[in-house]
């Protein structure tokens, strides 16, 4: 998770975009286009979702 909370790990998920976002955890009612980057890193840190969305 260090990685995704670096400068280079933001600009990434910036640039992967809020639309990708609501693929990936569209049960997120919170997720929103200012925030979307924050939310990301939070779920990813969540060790079910992560098993959920890359095994």
């Amino acid at each position: 998770m260090k990685m995704l909370k670096s400068d280079e790990g933001r600009k990434a998920l910036e640039e992967l975009g809020y639309e990708k976002a609501k693929q990936l955890f569209p049960k997120d009612e919170f997720l929103s286009k200012q925030n979307f980057v924050n939310k990301m890193i939070e779920n990813f840190e969540v060790e079910d979702i992560f098993k959920t969305i890359f095994n």
